[in-house]
């Protein structure tokens, strides 16, 4: 995680907001949450694959049990492989359409953990 992720993580943290932070890899990630922790702030990590549909489920899972719920879901992963700009090869369309696709799934992931949130709210 780093730029806009790790900017809009360390802003929500700052503002009052519980912020579960995933990624492939979770070495920076593990060293925000530290950081975001010692100025008072509430953060977990876990590792997480975009392209798989149980990683997604699993973090959103971590949020509500960590903080008893979700509010927002930010993320965006984007690799796109540099390459002549008037040829992009099927390769690398193809991982960038992947890539949207699995956004999609965790997109999912959170409508439904919403969707729960939004019953038990407005249960007569």
């Amino acid at each position: 995680m780093s730029g806009i992720g790790e900017a809009t993580a360390r802003l929500l943290a700052w503002r009052g907001a519980a912020v579960v932070l995933g990624a492939r890899r979770t070495e920076r990630l593990d060293k925000i949450a530290h950081e975001i922790r010692d100025r008072g702030g509430r953060a977990v990590t876990r590792a997480v694959d975009v392209t798989a549909r149980e990683d997604l489920e699993r973090l959103v899972g971590l949020a509500v049990t960590e903080f008893g719920r979700l509010d927002v879901l930010v993320g965006r992963e984007f690799a796109h492989p540099l390459g002549p700009r008037d040829q992009p090869s099927l390769t690398m369309i193809s991982s960038s359409m992947t890539q949207d696709i699995w956004h999609l799934l965790g997109a999912r992931a959170l409508s439904y953990e919403l969707h729960q949130q939004w019953r038990e709210l407005w249960r007569p």
